[in-house]
């Protein structure tokens, strides 16, 4: 994203901070480019993370595509519309790329490749 777009997340997540605070602290962290990676220790935690930064982006006139996480049920308080297919990811172990990572979400590990010169 430009300088521009993201200066506009902040001053969204600024605006709407005591609404949505968990939401707020995922755009001031956890927004790369135009990707937004982010997670949680608690199953409860991460559900209504989901439920504020998906609220907070539509207060925004943002509407956030394309979700996936290692735990399917996290992403509950969303449209099914609007996450990857996890379960086709888990069955044939898929490789998901984001920010020049490589992420396996079957096992919850990243991937790292390196070339020799």
């Amino acid at each position: 994203m430009r300088p521009l777009a993201i200066r506009l997340l902040h001053q969204l997540a600024h605006d709407e901070s005591v609404r949505f605070p968990l939401a707020s602290e995922v755009v001031f962290r956890d927004v790369y480019v135009d990707d937004v990676l982010s997670g949680e220790y608690s199953v409860a935690v991460a559900q209504e993370k989901v439920r504020q930064v998906d609220q907070l982006f539509a207060a925004g006139g943002f509407k956030l595509q394309k979700r996936i996480t290692n735990l399917p049920f996290t992403l509950s308080p969303i449209g099914e519309e609007r996450r990857l297919h996890a379960e086709k990811t888990f069955e044939d172990r898929s490789v998901l790329k984001a920010l020049g990572l490589k992420w396996s979400p079957s096992c919850d590990e990243f991937i790292f490749s390196f070339k020799r010169r």
